[in-house]
């Protein structure tokens, strides 16, 4: 048998390792290990019935085993994973890339260490791993295979998991994931196909040329998926931020009707309880005092000189004592006169929705406080805000806190929302923690 006949089923491992490890914490369907193991049967059942013939050492026969395969693992990931099919295209396109760089960078190796007659195989093309292997290198050339792919496997783990992980959860364009495999497989199947089966093979210099060309691309490949991902989910998450900021827009209309209907009752319901005691209906002062004080807790007294603040003050300020919660506000809401309703509803609600949560986890009721301060100094307009936390608090490389929610993909907006807002205006986000104590600084120049 020839040494294609073989070499279909290393390929088929290679790339279904490669896939693997990519996916790995990629949600599963039920009955997982079932259809995992259906899938594998059906994988190297293609790979070993695949029928070989004279076609199949051309580089267009070549070609098209090749990516016969590469679709059987594609299906297989889709029959096992829990996401779209544009995804898990994306992701077995990546691992293509990360099979074939791995290739390369051994037949390079191949070619540098060991003598030209190993890749004179007229079976299939040049620098393989198991020509290597059948042709005297032994032991060696197989050390050098699983050195090799394992390094790059390793390397392409680490750098790309994040981002693999991550384009799961993105919804792609069909006509980007369309456009990337096609440019990957013409990369990864075609040109290297060409190269070892139209070139001559013998050529020590051709072939260097040819595997140092094809790792590069695969390296523009990576770059590419990294970019898309990255591009993704900036997109998604300016959407997110969109949505959010929508919902807080509506809520903001429903709270400042309830707000007011709130101040209404409660003056009308103090002043009937003073009129009724005063015509000795209760002889107990101390029980009108009493009433008064606790309607008092729903009749907001705080005035800022902006209504969008007065709400969202009101609205947690109502919350936090409920909860136990110390809210002190120190705020000239004429300061952020040049912001929308909404958008000042939706920044201060969620500094005091991120506070009031942090806060509910600390034991010591007297630490249960949250500050809130608006201000005009030397021409800016600051907003700061403080309060205690517990547990550990670690920042992210954007500078906000990483959140602690096990779908750290789905929450965190909160701060990016308040972060976004601040850069509407041209102003800046600072937020810092250390010694318990979690501190946010805003920072608008005035005139925006």
């Amino acid at each position: 048998m020839s040494y294609l006949f073989w070499y279909k089923s290393v390929f088929m491992t290679e790339l279904l390792v490669a896939e693997a490890m990519l996916a790995a914490a990629v949600p599963r369907k039920s009955l997982f290990p079932l259809r995992l193991v259906g899938a594998l049967v059906v994988c190297y059942a293609a790979a070993f019935l695949y029928p070989l013939s004279d076609e199949n050492y051309t580089w267009f026969g070549s070609s098209f085993m090749f990516f016969v395969l590469f679709c059987v693992t594609a299906a297989g990931l889709w029959f096992c994973l829990k996401v779209r099919f544009a995804n898990v295209i994306f992701c077995a396109v990546t691992a293509y890339a990360v099979q074939h760089v791995a290739y390369e960078i051994f037949s390079l190796l191949n070619i540098a260490l060991f003598s030209s007659d190993v890749f004179t195989d007229t079976a299939y093309g040049s620098g393989t791993a198991l020509p290597g292997m059948l042709s005297g290198v032994g032991a060696i050339g197989f050390v050098l295979y699983l050195f090799v792919y394992t390094c790059v496997y390793l390397l392409s783990y680490v750098i790309l998991r994040k981002r693999a992980a991550q384009s799961m959860n993105l919804r792609f364009r069909h006509i980007s994931v369309i456009g990337f495999t096609a440019f990957v497989l013409f990369i990864d199947i075609v040109l290297s196909a060409v190269s070892q089966y139209a070139m001559p093979t013998t050529d020590r210099a051709w072939q260097t040329i040819v595997c140092v060309y094809n790792i590069l691309c695969c390296l523009i490949v990576f770059y590419i998926h990294m970019s898309m991902v990255k591009t993704r989910d900036a997109e998604y998450e300016k959407a997110v931020l969109s949505e959010l900021f929508r919902q807080q827009q509506k809520n903001y209309a429903v709270q400042e009707e309830s707000i007011r209907l709130i101040n209404r009752k409660c003056h009308d319901f103090k002043y009937r309880i003073r009129t009724f005691a005063s015509g000795q209906g209760i002889a107990d002062s101390e029980a009108v005092e009493e009433l008064s004080d606790l309607i008092s807790i729903y009749d907001t007294s705080i005035r800022t000189g902006n209504d969008a603040l007065d709400i969202i003050l009101t609205e947690k300020s109502l919350l936090c004592h409920e909860k136990g919660i110390t809210l002190t506000c120190l705020a000239d809401g004429g300061c952020i006169s040049f912001m929308k309703s909404g958008e000042v509803y939706a920044l201060f609600g969620n500094i005091l929705d991120n506070a009031i949560e942090a806060v509910m986890k600390v034991d010591e009721p007297a630490k249960r406080c949250i500050n809130l301060h608006v201000d005009r100094k030397n021409g800016m307009t600051v907003i700061s805000s403080d309060n205690y936390y517990a547990g550990e608090l670690s920042l992210g490389a954007d500078g906000l806190p990483v959140t602690t929610k096990a779908d750290g993909v789905n929450h965190g907006f909160g701060m990016k929302s308040i972060r976004a807002l601040a850069e509407n205006y041209g102003g800046m986000l600072r937020v810092s923690a250390s010694e318990g104590i979690f501190r946010l600084s805003i920072v608008i120049p005035e005139g925006r």
